[in-house]
């Protein structure tokens, strides 16, 4: 996106925002289940208007760099590319939204038997609703900290854009590990904070702790921290694809729609008292994420990862 419309740096932008919106009170929230749960229910009618109309409750990635609904369905195609010629037999998807992911994959692999958790009810019923006409898949309440499903089930376990809402990262990735067969995969797809967030000015930090918090991420690390995390849960790293060019068009599209509404401050401030509160806050992510990913406070990255068969794997 050309122009001085995205030139501002990211210090600029948190003034703009701290016009608007109480920022302070963003950046304390706890991100705790309720937390994320609110976020969800309280964002679902943006999400359906402004995303997609799909379900789809992810970033769209576009290789050709120009936007399109299509993208949404890239990141299932990359899980399903990584396996190649290897259909699994038990897939688990942690955080399955809406249904989206499941329904691609349940289509593309009819002899697997696949089961999507999620902590939002309304998720998953609308999941359910998507599904029904499918009989290889199922959608259910969970969660991924403690999931209580049976050790050893699942070949391939992944999550897109939902591991980052993890309030205890280590607890979470040793769940998964326990749910994990021999050899099995975990591929996640998200955005990890860069180890440049902590040397940064207060500016910067603050800007990449106010996206992750509009977005019901309470607790982030960085990308090198969450990859020590899995190696002590006996997760083996095998590749890390980065897919910020292929996200950059969506954000840039969120950048421009959440810039219009900044913009014209007498509306934004009107739109407080009358819109819920987590639905608007999604303008400050919005309006931040693309600068952050070019100036490196951030990157959406895809991990794939394999179940360690000992600890001297590690």
């Amino acid at each position: 996106m050309a122009g001085n419309r995205v030139a501002l740096p990211i210090e600029e932008r948190v003034e703009l925002l701290r016009s608007v919106f109480d920022t302070s009170t963003v950046v304390q929230r706890s991100g705790n289940n309720n937390d994320v749960v609110q976020y969800y229910e309280q964002s679902a009618i943006g999400y359906a208007f402004f995303h997609s109309r799909d379900g789809a409750i992810h970033m769209a990635l576009n290789p050709d760099g120009i936007y399109d609904q299509s993208g949404y369905q890239r990141q299932p195609d990359l899980i399903a590319r990584e396996l190649g010629d290897q259909v699994p037999e038990h897939v688990l998807e942690l955080g399955c939204g809406k249904g989206y992911n499941l329904k691609l994959l349940a289509r593309r692999w009819p002899e697997a038997d696949l089961l999507g958790i999620d902590i939002t009810r309304t998720h998953v019923l609308a999941a359910r609703r998507e599904l029904r006409s499918l009989t290889n898949v199922y959608a259910d309440v969970g969660d991924f900290l403690d999931t209580g499903l049976a050790a050893a089930s699942f070949d391939l376990i992944y999550s897109i854009e939902s591991l980052c809402h993890a309030t205890d990262l280590p607890k979470a990735l040793r769940e998964v590990r326990r749910l994990a067969r021999k050899d099995a995969y975990l591929i996640v797809i998200d955005a990890w904070r860069t180890d440049a967030v902590e040397k940064s000015a207060n500016a910067k930090a603050e800007a990449a702790k106010l996206t992750e918090k509009a977005m019901a991420v309470g607790h982030a690390t960085t990308q090198s921290e969450w990859l020590k995390v899995a190696k002590e849960a006996r997760w083996r790293h095998i590749r890390t694809v980065s897919l910020n060019a292929e996200v950059m068009p969506n954000l840039v599209r969120f950048e421009a729609m959440s810039e219009r509404f900044l913009r014209h401050r007498f509306i934004a401030r009107t739109a407080k008292s009358l819109v819920r509160s987590r639905l608007l806050e999604n303008a400050i992510a919005g309006y931040l994420m693309a600068q952050s990913l070019r100036e490196g406070l951030h990157t959406y990255d895809m991990i794939v990862l394999q179940a360690s068969r000992s600890k001297r794997d590690r």
